[in-house]
């Protein structure tokens, strides 16, 4: 009989992304066995299925479902009969193997847990390392060295044509997509859940990056989803489409999105699951930290740059999860990404459009 083995990373678009050296290294593991991955929705299966491994996803969104979806879940889970079972490092360590008992796997697999609780083979969580190598980690009671290649995804003919067609580029062009989101942060407190974000650079200040970039004869692509469409609607801001500029907000699919990325030269960002994906697909990233950890965080790619802030305080998220601390939640100067000027990222940006076309130039 095939191995069966489940793997859960239902949280967001980057950590899905973050997981795929995990998945590519199990795979090249039991090439044999049938994998199939919880994700946390229709988004995060589009990445994951792009490396071709994952058989069946299943969706658990926690925050929204209800007990009955959750037992649901849990039953058809249960009538898998898997042999191992992998729980994210960034889920909460408790919850991960209480699910994957739940969930009847035989042989439990995550980070040490100094309750009651125990997974069937503990791995050390090393949380101050990059998130790819702490989910490798999940390996090494069975392998010393696992192995996966880069890029980690790729796009097809079709995808690159309707990419470039939607944002009306030329072959000559240089193009910079900026993403404008980022995600909240969650701050549990005994009686509410605060959400804040203290990764956000401030739309303000990409507006008036992408009048600079403008002025230099680049071409700029706008994405985001509804969240930032609303967003910026209600601090008055908008956007107008030029010759230069392309504005597609709230106006792509997750696919489209990946294509539009594939086709730039440069992907700006702050700390969010899209330059993760763009890293994935081996485009130059520059991306803007301030709370959280670029060592643990920043994109996985020789080609991702980072720009951080003066602040003696960052990063206050010590790790990707920052579990229950208060820091960032109450900080209301976030001189760790204030302190980043419009000038500091347009020029670090065209340093790198000129370092890469050298690279380019020499092989």
């Amino acid at each position: 009989m095939k191995v069966k083995i489940l793997v859960e990373c239902h949280h967001l678009l980057g950590d899905v992304v973050i997981m795929m050296p995990f998945l590519q290294a199990l795979h090249n593991w039991r090439p044999d066995a049938e994998i199939h991955m919880i994700v946390g929705g229709k988004n995060e299966e589009i990445l994951a299925d792009k490396l071709g491994i994952v058989s069946r996803f299943f969706y658990m969104n926690t925050g929204r479902m209800r007990k009955k979806e959750y037992i649901s879940l849990l039953f058809n889970l249960r009538k898998e009969h898997y042999d191992y079972g992998f729980a994210c490092m960034n889920t909460s360590v408790r919850n991960g193997i209480l699910f994957m008992k739940l969930a009847g796997c035989k042989k439990t697999v995550g980070p040490v847990h100094e309750g009651l609780l125990h997974h069937s083979f503990e791995v050390a969580a090393f949380s101050q390392i990059h998130e790819v190598y702490r989910n490798l980690k999940l390996l090494s009671p069975f392998l010393t060295e696992p192995k996966f290649s880069c890029p980690l995804m790729t796009l097809s003919d079709r995808e690159k044509e309707e990419a470039f067609s939607m944002i009306h580029m030329n072959t000559s062009q240089t193009v910079i997509t900026i993403c404008m989101g980022t995600g909240d942060f969650i701050y549990k407190t005994q009686k509410n859940r605060i959400s804040y974000n203290c990764k956000a650079w401030g739309y303000q200040n990409f507006i008036s990056l992408i009048g600079k970039l403008e002025r230099e004869g680049i071409k700029v692509v706008l994405i985001g989803g509804k969240k930032e469409q609303e967003e910026m609607e209600k601090e008055g801001i908008k956007v107008t489409d030029t010759n230069l500029v392309c504005n597609l907000i709230g106006k792509t699919s997750m696919v489209q999105s990946l294509s539009i990325l594939g086709l730039s030269n440069l992907v700006i960002g702050c700390d969010t699951g899209m330059m993760h994906c763009a890293a994935a697909l081996n485009i130059p990233t520059l991306s803007i930290f301030g709370a959280t950890n670029p060592e643990v965080a920043k994109p996985f790619s020789e080609r991702a740059y980072i720009i951080t802030g003066s602040a003696e305080c960052a990063p206050c998220i010590k790790t990707y999860s920052p579990g229950n601390s208060s820091v960032p939640a109450l900080c209301k100067e976030r001189r760790c990404i204030s302190s980043i000027s419009v000038e500091d990222v347009y020029r670090k940006a065209i340093a790198i459009l000129e370092r890469e076309a050298e690279s380019e130039c020499r092989n």
